[in-house]
Parts: C-alpha cells; sequence; structure tokens
C-alpha cells in the first residue's frame, strides 16, 4: 500500500534483482548496498565509481584465467565482480583453488573478497555496507519503522540497523544481533503472507 514500502538489498547486481524481481515500487540495492535504484532515485557509492579500473583489470584476468574451466561463471556487477563456482565439478576444485591463490595476491590494490558459499564476491574496499545502504533508503523514504530479514553474515549490518529502527529478523542459525528468528524460508513466506494480510486490512501491529 501507499504507507509500506518494498526494498531488496542484495550482493545481485541491479540488472539480476530486476530479473529476478517485477514489483511496481520496488526499490533495488544491488552489490551490497553500493547501487541503489528506486522508484525516482538512484544512487552509486562513490568508491564504486573510483574502482571501476580496477575491477576492469580483474574481469579481464579472471576470465582469461578460467575461460578453460568448466562451471565456472565470471559476472560483471558494474560495482562488483563475482567469480561463481556452483556449477563446478568437484574434481576441478582443488584446481580452481590452485589458480586463484596467485590471482588474488597480484589482483589490483583497493579491493575487497568476500567469499560466499558458491562464489567469490569482489568489491572496492569500503566501510560501505548493507547497514549504511539501508539507512540511506531510511532517510529517503522519511524514516520508517524499518524491517530487514537477512540470513547471512553479510545482512547483519543492515540487521542492526534494522534493530535500532524497527525489528531485524535472523533466518536460520548462526550469532545476530537481530531481536527476532525465523527458522527457515518456509516461516519467512508465512511471515511475510501474514504481514501483507494485516497490511490490506489497514491494521499492522509493530513487533515488540
Amino acid at each position: 500500500g501507499k504507507r509500506t514500502r518494498l526494498a531488496v538489498i542484495s550482493g545481485r547486481s541491479l540488472s539480476g534483482l530486476r530479473k529476478q524481481f517485477d514489483l511496481p515500487g520496488l526499490a533495488y540495492g544491488g552489490v551490497f548496498g553500493l547501487e541503489l535504484d528506486a522508484p525516482g532515485w538512484r544512487f552509486r557509492h562513490p568508491s564504486a565509481q573510483a574502482g571501476s579500473p580496477a575491477l576492469e583489470t580483474l574481469l579481464e584476468r579472471l576470465h582469461a584465467l578460467y575461460d578453460d574451466m568448466p562451471g565456472i561463471q565470471v559476472e560483471d556487477k558494474r560495482a562488483g565482480v563475482a567469480l561463481h563456482f556452483r556449477r563446478l565439478p568437484a574434481r576441478l576444485r582443488p584446481e580452481f583453488s590452485r589458480r586463484l591463490r596467485p590471482a588474488r595476491k597480484s589482483a589490483p590494490r583497493g579491493l575487497a573478497w568476500r567469499r560466499t558459499a558458491f562464489s567469490w564476491e569482489i568489491t572496492p574496499r569500503t566501510s560501505w555496507d548493507k547497514g549504511k545502504a539501508a539507512l540511506l533508503l531510511r532517510r529517503r523514504l522519511g524514516h520508517p519503522f524499518l524491517l530487514a530479514i537477512g540470513n547471512d553474515r553479510f545482512d547483519e549490518p543492515m540487521l542492526r540497523v534494522a534493530q535500532r529502527y524497527g525489528a531485524g529478523i535472523r533466518v536460520g542459525r548462526g550469532a545476530s544481533k537481530a531481536g527476532f528468528r525465523l527458522k527457515d524460508t518456509r516461516e519467512v513466506h508465512r511471515f511475510l503472507r501474514a504481514l501483507a494480510e494485516r497490511a490490506e486490512t489497514g491494521f499492522v501491529k509493530a513487533l515488540s
């Protein structure tokens, strides 16, 4: 409704988020919040702009390094680069790691490497994170009650901010500063359905 605004802040690129979600009025935060795109407003962090030459150099090197290895995808995210290895055959994982070690050592300076379950995420080195992106979105949206849901360590800055200005919900196990926890994605779906039903009737009770 008019009183509710939905945002997705992800490690994915903005273009990837737009393909995955097609909802009117949605605000997108791509590459860990380095790029934001909301109705009538866009933001790109200055460090992402300054880091572009280094990212372009790294992108070329990774393409050349893994061009012959099946199951590897090198993704250009504009504000970052992702090295995906989800589909890499198990027999090739030692060779993948062997090639990556010297590549990381010789990579352009000023880049931060994040390891996720099935990828390496490389972005300009900065103190910016999902929490600061959430704060910026909150200011642009008029300081609303902030409800955030996340499931990994990269979501923790956002959950801490949400806990300060609303409610943070951590999904699954792991240490968290969030004040609430849901077991899995099935519980998230149930929670969101119930929240949407209350929003439609005009009655939403703040979490406490």
